[in-house]
């Protein structure tokens, strides 16, 4: 029988309702067996290199081969969703697909008759002839049944129609290790699987990579970063069977491990810095993002890492880096829109949290039961606010203010110090803690406040006028005693007279001044004071970090005479450098300037005069002198100017007491000044007062970050109607239960988030390890074990090695969840180690390579491919956690994607120094606007939770990396390490330098072929910017950092021009 009759033949069987499927497995197999007796060939059925595509399996599984047809043809219309039935006729169970379908009267029709597939009402739906009567109609937008699907299902109903629970859903148990023949290939369990499967096809796996690709796989996999030059030859170098095990330890004990394991973990988290709505402004979020980085290279279980940011408030005595960890669930969007509905954000926030821990714990599309019960998966609507009623119970607002000029973290928040701020504080609170307790022992009445000499008398003083000298914007005009007027819509001055508050609005520009005139005083003083409380966050000095006073002049004017005052000293409460303090803007020099920082609630600065005034007539004048590139300033604060005769010095803390809290302070100085010289405590004045203001500085320049909080008293949670926050159903409240498809949550699990997160971690629970184990086999295999890593429901696809997956998650568990135990079993093994060239006949066999035949071979994420060109250039700085920062990106990007310039994501503007350089992973992440180098590419918005990125190709990168100021520079620099490494003239070194490029940039050395090429090509490039030395110096002046003067500017274009070629190159770019 020829191939052609064969398959003629079986189409006719399968479609026929004459013949039963038996009956075609049963000519399938006779067909099989006379080919199989020809020489030299081999059944076209069995064959596992050319499978009929009419074959049928040798086994029909419901988990593998039915369900995946149901669910996706079936499930939408027929499935568990029941108040959306299509019909009574449901197949997502067995005892509801075998009900009679007939209507009173009729005789009994069945959707699926056991052993009967011509009576079975599914398959003559399928089959049908009219358009309108088959399934699934064309209403449905899926693609019809095909022929090879049809005969599974008939074979399915034949052999009985049994239904089996998903395979995610059933507990994974722990398989034997396989039979495999090529035992000496194996090198751990994780082989054994693979290879059987291999074997079972007649594929051979890939022999094992090259040492110099290997090292470069395991560094950049598992950091980021890639091998030094050093290392490389360290390990080509070493013979020791034990080479490979002592890099992969070295590797995995390297700080940052927790950096590359923390970035894949950011994007399931939706980690960004700012609020990804309305205006999406800052926010404080970099804290959690440390603790990631903290708790992976700590190895922290994984078990801990999921119960620590689910509830790792409802921890016994929580720490605050558990407290920290709970920011995972505030990672969501959070409006500042004044037009919302409060209680509708705060039912969107916590239908976000309920999504995003099914999506990036449990592999569940739960959202998708918001509103209906689920189309595929057996979790209901009741089921998902169940969820939601574990985290629906925290103060928070619906509604957050406007915080137009800082970070920031809304409540419930926790303070996060430093390690230095944490030092000052505690020496500061022993310091109040003693006088408290002195306070307790002596009464607070023991001691008056006398007329005291020495404290400082402030005198508040009256707003006169107030002017700005730009062109462009009209002079502010001088404000009467409670009334205010506005000279244009943005810039207004309110004085308040019975508090001597000035309510300052203004933008002025830069590099401009402003000019704040008061009545001056009658009295003797020697100090100028100005308390500002911010509004919004606002305050009187420029936000933006290169909007800075270079200088502050003091002027006393009375008619037409004026007398500049000389300054002798400042202090600021704001954290400043030496080289940044409030000292550079009164040095008389343009050239230097105050750098302020960012503060927060209240601040002051105090200016003392090197000669006293003993009588002040007139006006007193304070003026501003600002330098910057920002084309407004923004001014948003109520303050209070005061002058006094100060007899202290600016370090001396008396003379630096906040007005407001001078009597209280007072009083309390004076209490441990008697009772130190009664020589009952070592304390002194200074001492309290020093710690008093460390305290409110601290309280200024301290990290808040979001956290997780219950309230006292259950909020309840009912089903809401379509999923609306207006519409809850009363009589369908929801308490704190799990899905009925699961195991109950523990019973001594509090029923709350943390009994929640040990639910998820328990031994029963059959997807938390599955899922883990399969993100983290993706993050070195390209693609999961099951290839829809962010779906482990019944719309997943099958995992491609299911004993494998169970093994792993099984093991995982009983080795308390050791990530980096993990992480070493999954690189030691051969199948990690393999080379990855592509073989001509695998092509057809396994286009994907699930069968794991050989390594993937991918391009890097975003990050890495970033970091590694900083490493190879020299220019990173490895410095971990800390606030995010701003490096190069196009000018204007983000007022272009901005409904409000003015406030603190409203223009893009860009550090300096190292923190240009530091790891992707610190780039500053506005969600509206990501940073366009890890956009253009495939890094996600971070909006919302993302399991895998996509890999994109698109012209726009290679011009990017040919174009971006960040890789010109980097270029620049990497060729500039060139020349300091190897000396010598250009031709004597070009090769050596070429050779030493190629090695950082792709972690191997060049092929002699391939050296020819680029000495070619840079000595092209010598020559042409020899002709034009104008487009050599243009070529060299991108980056903050200063080219190299010592090196030829000729030369150093030219070799430039050749590296920024390689940091474009695909093996650069690519994980091989």
């Amino acid at each position: 029988m020829t191939t052609h009759n064969e398959s003629m033949l079986l189409v006719w069987i399968k479609k026929s309702w004459h013949v039963t499927a038996a009956c075609a497995c049963l000519l399938t197999a006779a067909c099989s067996s006379e080919k199989a007796s020809q020489a030299g060939e081999q059944s076209e059925v069995n064959d596992p290199h050319q499978p009929s595509l009419l074959a049928l399996p040798e086994e029909v599984s419901f988990n593998t081969h039915v369900r995946p047809i149901l669910s996706d043809r079936c499930f939408a219309c027929h499935g568990p969703d029941v108040d959306n039935q299509a019909s009574p006729f449901r197949l997502d169970s067995q005892e509801a697909s075998r009900l009679n379908l007939a209507k009173d009267g009729e005789a009994a029709r069945y959707g699926i008759v056991p052993g009967k597939p011509e009576e079975s009402l599914l398959l003559s739906r399928i089959l049908h002839e009219d358009p309108n009567e088959r399934m699934p109609p064309p209403a449905a937008k899926k693609k019809d049944v095909s022929d090879e699907e049809v005969a599974i299902l008939r074979q399915w109903i034949l052999n009985g129609a049994e239904y089996k629970k998903h395979w995610a859903f059933v507990p994974a148990t722990k398989p034997n290790l396989p039979a495999v023949k090529q035992t000496a290939w194996i090198k751990n369990d994780i082989d054994y699987f693979v290879l059987a499967k291999l074997e079972n096809r007649q594929i051979s796996p890939a022999p094992e990579a090259d040492k110099e690709t290997l090292i470069r796989r395991v560094y950049m996999d598992l950091t980021g970063l890639p091998p030094s030059p050093e290392a490389i030859s360290a390990f080509v170098g070493n013979e020791s069977p034990a080479a490979f095990e002592a890099m992969v330890d070295e590797v995995l004990a390297s700080p940052h491990y927790g950096e590359r394991l923390a970035t894949d973990w950011l994007d399931a988290a939706r980690y960004g810095d700012t609020n990804a709505s309305h205006v999406d402004m800052m926010r404080t979020s970099w804290p959690w993002r440390d603790w990631v980085i903290t708790a992976f290279n700590q190895n922290m279980p994984y078990s801990q890492f999921i119960i620590e940011q689910l509830a790792g408030d409802l921890l016994p005595d929580p720490t605050d880096a558990q407290k920290i960890a709970t920011s995972f669930n505030r990672n969501h969007p959070i409006t500042n829109e004044g037009g919302v509905i409060p209680e509708e954000y705060l039912i969107e926030y916590a239908v976000d949290r309920v999504s995003t821990m099914g999506s990036a714990m449990m592999g569940l599309t739960l959202a998708c039961a918001r509103c209906h019960d689920h189309k595929f998966d057996p979790i209901s609507q009741d089921d998902f606010y169940s969820f939601m009623s574990f985290f629906n119970n925290i103060p928070e607002k619906g509604l957050e203010a406007q915080q137009e000029f800082r970070a920031y973290a809304y409540p419930p928040f926790i303070t996060v110090y430093s390690d230095e701020q944490k030092m000052t504080r505690a020496s500061a609170d022993a310091v109040l803690q003693e006088v408290t307790t002195l306070k307790k022992l002596k009464g607070k009445d023991s001691v008056k406040i006398p007329a005291d000499e020495h404290a400082v008398q402030w005198q508040a003083l009256t707003l006169d006028s107030a002017h700005s000298d730009q062109k462009k914007l009209p002079p502010l005009v001088s404000i009467k005693t409670q009334k205010q007027l506005r000279n244009n819509a943005n810039n207004k001055i309110t004085q308040i007279s019975d508090s001597k508050k000035i309510v300052l609005r203004a933008d002025i520009g830069s590099n401009a001044s402003l000019t704040l005139g008061f009545k001056a005083p009658g009295t003797p003083f020697n100090t100028i004071r100005v308390e500002a409380s911010p509004k919004e966050m606002g305050r009187l000095l420029p936000d933006q970090s290169e909007n800075i006073i270079s200088e502050i002049e003091v002027i006393l004017r009375n008619g037409d005479s004026t007398q500049t005052l000389e300054l002798a000293s400042g202090y600021s409460s704001l954290p400043s450098g030496p080289e940044t303090g409030i000292a550079q803007a009164l040095d008389n020099n343009p050239s230097s300037a105050w750098n302020q920082g960012l503060p927060s609630d209240q601040h002051h600065f105090l200016l003392q005069l090197k000669e006293p005034v003993t009588a002040a007539q007139g006006e007193l004048l304070v003026r501003f002198r600002y330098v910057g590139n920002q084309t407004q300033e923004k001014f948003n604060n109520d303050l209070i100017v005061y002058v006094g005769n100060n007899p202290h010095d600016l370090d001396n803390p008396v003379a630096l007491i906040p007005v407001k809290d001078r009597l209280v302070w007072h009083q309390d100085a004076l209490l441990i000044d008697s009772l130190n010289q009664a020589g009952q405590t070592k304390l002194t004045a200074i001492d309290y007062f020093r710690a008093r203001i460390q305290i409110t500085h601290l309280k200024m320049t301290a990290a808040r970050c979001m956290v997780m909080e219950e309230k006292k008293d259950i909020q309840p949670t009912y089903v809401l109607d379509r999923g609306l926050y207006d519409q809850p159903i009363k009589d369908r409240p929801r308490e704190r239960v799990t899905p009925a498809v699961f195991d109950p949550m523990p019973k001594d699990a509090p029923k709350n988030r943390l009994g929640l997160a040990q639910w998820l971690v328990a031994d029963s629970h059959p997807l938390t390890a599955r899922f883990a184990v399969n993100r983290f086999w993706q993050q070195l295999f390209q693609h999961g074990i099951v290839k829809t890593s962010e779906d482990f429901g019944l719309q997943s696809d099958p995992p491609s090695h299911p004993d494998l997956l169970d093994y792993l998650a099984v093991d995982f568990k009983e080795n308390q969840w050791d990530v980096k135990r993990l992480m070493k079993m999954m690189v030691m093994s051969a199948t990690y180690r393999q080379a990855s060239t592509v073989r001509e006949e695998l092509k057809e066999i396994d286009p994907d390579n699930s069968l794991l035949a050989r390594a993937p071979r991918y391009r890097f994420p975003a990050e890495v491919i970033r970091d590694n060109a900083l490493s190879a250039s020299g220019l990173l700085v490895t410095t971990i956690g800390g606030p995010s920062v701003k490096p190069y990106q196009p000018d204007g990007l983000w007022r272009e994607k901005t409904m409000r310039p003015d406030i603190n994501t409203g223009i893009f503007q860009r550090d300096s120094g190292d923190k240009l350089y530091r790891r992707g992973m610190y780039t500053f992440w506005k969600q509206a606007s990501p940073p366009p180098q890890m956009e253009l590419f495939d890094a996600p918005s971070r909006e919302a939770c993302v399991m895998k990125r996509r890999i994109t190709s698109t012209p726009l990168q290679a011009l990017m990396l040919m174009n971006d100021e960040t890789y010109l520079e980097m270029s620049r620099e990497l060729a500039t390490r060139l020349f300091n490494d190897v000396a010598g003239s250009w031709q004597e070194t070009l090769s050596a330098r070429l050779t030493r490029g190629f090695l950082l940039t792709t972690g191997r050395s060049p092929i002699d072929s391939e050296l020819a090429h680029w000495e070619s090509f840079s000595n092209e490039s010598l020559e042409r910017f020899n002709l034009t030395p104008e487009d050599a110096a243009a070529f060299l002046s991108y980056g903050e950092k200063p080219k190299d003067p010592k090196i030829p500017e000729v030369e150093l274009a030219a070799l430039s021009f050749s590296m920024s070629a390689l940091l474009n190159l695909d093996e650069t770019l690519t994980r091989d």
